[in-house]
């Protein structure tokens, strides 16, 4: 061999004994504090936030949490606390932080590669600690809901989603794919005004479509046959679509006079995290 070939193969395969990170996945990650982590991903800073239930297994299920515009991973653990439900529950939470003020949904420039940010998140998690490949949930509000709307159309790594107070950005909506195989939950107020609605006539000078419509485009993606409605309290309503193979399933509340919130028990009627694992049970694979 020669000497150049030789230093060539060396110099590679150090880099693949040091671990090299590929250009899809998290970089530079350091755990700081409190569970808190930073990392880069494709030469953007981030930082998440890590909750563990307290017994560690292999397999676990994961929750990743999309904060809303201009809050981060801390203020939306204090705004939900869905890490002290989902923990209990053996389910590893992880508060994901955007690397600007608010997620690429699809709103601006598209390209911005939020999705492989998340998938790398999901892929360290899983290799990391352990958790299950098979049981990857998301849930956003506002912001951070109209990037699940994106992550349920252009990613697979997850199993079913929740979006809270959010819609579907017009540039998702024209990507849109004929077929899905996602469960998805929104929850969203009849006086949200960031929401377009067919029922408050929002939708009629808003570029982006109706919730009404972007629920029923998951329902017939899905290829959902079966309805079935629920009260939840005097103001809110569930309607559940299904299939008779209970594989995927799009779930929708509604909540009478409700705003631009995450939903608080006391005037909803319902826990909004209670609610939200009940949703991510019924489709976790526990085989």
């Amino acid at each position: 061999m020669k000497r150049t070939n030789l230093i060539i193969y060396m110099l590679v395969a150090m880099l693949l004994i040091a671990g090299c990170t590929g250009k899809n996945d998290l970089a530079d990650v350091a755990e700081q504090s409190n569970g808190m982590y930073e990392c880069t991903y494709a030469g953007e800073k981030h930082k998440f936030l890590v909750c563990f239930p307290e017994n560690k297994t292999d397999g676990m299920p994961l929750i990743i949490m999309l904060h809303g515009y201009a809050a981060g991973p801390e203020a939306f653990r204090s705004q939900t606390h869905m890490d002290k439900d989902a923990c209990e529950k053996g389910y590893v939470v992880i508060y994901a932080g955007s690397a600007e003020a608010g997620w690429n949904s699809g709103m601006g420039d598209y390209e911005r590669d939020d999705v492989g940010y998340l998938e790398a998140i999901v892929k360290y998690a899983g290799e990391e600690f352990g958790c299950s490949s098979d049981n990857v949930f998301a849930a956003g509000f506002s912001n951070g809901g109209f990037m699940i709307q994106r992550l349920a159309s252009d990613s697979d790594a997850f199993k079913a989603v929740v979006c809270v107070a959010g819609m579907m950005p017009k540039a998702v909506w024209e990507n849109k794919k004929e077929t899905a195989d996602i469960s998805l939950l929104e929850i969203y107020g009849t006086k949200d005004e960031v929401v377009p609605m067919k029922l408050t006539g929002t939708a009629d000078s808003s570029i982006n479509p109706a919730i009404e419509d972007v629920m029923q485009y998951w329902i017939d993606a899905n290829s959902l046959t079966e309805t079935e409605e629920v009260s939840l309290s005097d103001r809110s309503t569930l309607t559940k679509a299904t299939s008779p193979s209970g594989s995927n399933a799009v779930w929708t509340v509604i909540i009478d006079e409700g705003r631009h919130s995450w939903p608080e028990e006391q005037f909803a009627g319902f826990n909004t995290n209670q609610l939200i694992l009940e949703f991510f049970e019924s489709y976790k694979n526990n085989g």
